[in-house]
């Protein structure tokens, strides 16, 4: 495994772009509304007013870049991506102290200033945390309970720290890192091939932990999907039917309320 990866913007800008532009057209653009920075960068991020952010440079030029859900789909099992151009975000943090970026993270938790929390669980013991480090460049998937599931084994650079407290305020450093462009590119492809679907009816994202022994409720939601065209004509969800797919899922959950 590598220890480490060069860290690009633009790449990196690439990447998230690409998948965030995925999710929409999975999700539909009436759940997923997407909203794109002028081509300097978003005007109410800068170092000035996310000072007390406290984190580098290279973090803030990320989020000044950087497309971002004003709805927001979950991108991960109970997982929503973060809007920092919200407008409430923006006023409130111009009220923060600015601190000097933390170099390594403390006892509290504090991360360092080179990460970036991008997404984070819609409940507190359930989903993940998505961490992107721009010094290594690559992204750290925190489970908020500390429970792996089997794929993410397929994590392809080192932890940071394998013997810390899973469940403590450091627990990231023992989790699933991978590099940056290899982690969003593995995400579509687990929705390509469907081990993980959308839960269209409620906005949620389904994972399971073993893909290799799918049960029948599993298999019966890929092929509603796949009958709808998934994932569609180029293989990035351009022209699938996604009202079709949420009809035919609502029959089928009816179907099972009324066995």
């Amino acid at each position: 495994m590598s220890q480490s990866s060069e860290y690009s913007h633009d790449a990196t800008v690439k990447a998230i772009t690409s998948f965030y532009e995925f999710m929409k057209r999975m999700h539909g653009e009436e759940e997923a509304v997407l909203k794109y920075p002028p081509p300097t960068g978003w005007p109410q991020i800068t170092h000035e007013s996310f000072a007390g952010l406290d984190k580098t440079k290279e973090v803030i030029e990320l989020l000044r870049h950087i497309p971002y859900f004003v709805i927001e789909p979950c991108i991960l099992e109970s997982t929503r991506p973060r809007c920092f151009i919200d407008s409430q975000f923006c006023e409130e943090i111009k009220k923060w102290p600015a601190l000097e970026p933390p170099e390594l993270d403390d006892e509290e938790g504090r991360l360092p200033g080179y990460i970036i929390s991008l997404a984070s669980a819609r409940e507190e013991q359930v989903g993940w945390t998505v961490l992107l480090d721009t010094k290594r460049g690559v992204v750290i998937l925190w489970k908020n309970d500390g429970n792996l599931p089997n794929w993410t084994r397929t994590s392809d650079a080192d932890p940071y720290d394998v013997d810390v407290d899973q469940y403590g305020p450091q627990g990231w450093k023992c989790m699933p890192t991978y590099r940056i462009e290899t982690f969003f590119e593995f995400c579509k492809e687990q929705y390509r091939i469907m081990n993980w679907t959308p839960d269209l009816l409620r906005g949620d994202v389904c994972q399971p932990n073993d893909n290799d022994n799918p049960c029948e409720d599993d298999l019966r939601r890929r092929q509603i999907m796949r009958d709808a065209g998934w994932p569609g004509t180029d293989g990035d969800g351009t022209g699938w039917d996604r009202e079709k797919a949420e009809k035919a899922l609502e029959e089928y959950e009816e179907e099972i309320r009324s066995m």
